[in-house]
């Protein structure tokens, strides 16, 4: 996997494949939009998605964290899609496993994140917003004076254009003058079309890469 540095705000970032952002001087590995837990939401209305439909996530997660190895873990919001679901075990299992190479994981509460407040005590901080300068985290926008805001929830994307008519939606992460938007990372999610001006910056995912789009008017 390639990812890609970004100088920002005299910070060193790393966008990755994997649709996280790793804050290199706080070694801090951060993600938002997970939906655990909505395949066995649909499956309740009817529609047969398998249990299978997130596995790639928690395998996608594991592997940045072997390759970033950071001291915390923090999620922006709508870890769980709904209700308590048999996912939500298979998310604590999961982190039992992997929580001797994490020191700590943080949940930026989202509008999905609904479950009994006892349910989320395997977390290290659960809050509603982290601040830690120059960033203030959310799960939706929000605007502060002085310090740059990080968030997720729209699930923001890009359409590339080919020759002819042929064109492709790709996840992305969107940095603007005073904001910053992370891709979902769950992959049963869906992708919002983003709108943006000239000096912003997009980054398009691709399956192996990351890469800066060049804008127009």
């Amino acid at each position: 996997m390639k990812d890609l540095e970004l100088q920002h705000l005299q910070q060193k970032l790393y966008l990755s494949p994997y649709k996280t952002l790793f804050w290199a001087q706080q070694h801090m590995l951060i993600l938002s939009d997970l939906h655990l837990g909505k395949a066995a939401h649909f499956r309740k209305h009817g529609m047969a998605i398998p249990n299978s439909v997130h596995l790639p996530d928690f395998n996608r997660l594991e592997l940045a964290i072997d390759q970033y190895n950071p001291k915390q873990v923090m999620i922006l919001g709508d870890l769980f899609h709904s209700r308590h679901n048999k996912d939500w075990e298979r998310w604590i299992n999961w982190m039992g496993v992997v929580k001797n190479k994490v020191e700590n994981f943080v949940l930026v509460k989202g509008n999905h994140d609904i479950l009994e407040d006892n349910l989320y005590a395997t977390f290290d901080l659960v809050v509603d917003t982290f601040t830690k300068p120059p960033y203030i985290f959310t799960h939706e926008e929000t605007k502060h004076k002085s310090l740059y805001n990080l968030y997720g929830h729209i699930h923001p994307g890009i359409s590339i254009k080919g020759k002819g008519r042929q064109s492709i939606k790709l996840p992305c992460f969107y940095f603007g003058k005073r904001h910053g938007i992370l891709p979902a990372f769950g992959n049963f999610t869906g992708i919002y079309q983003i709108s943006y001006k000239f000096d912003d910056q997009i980054f398009a995912i691709t399956d192996n890469s990351v890469v800066k789009l060049r804008l127009n008017n």
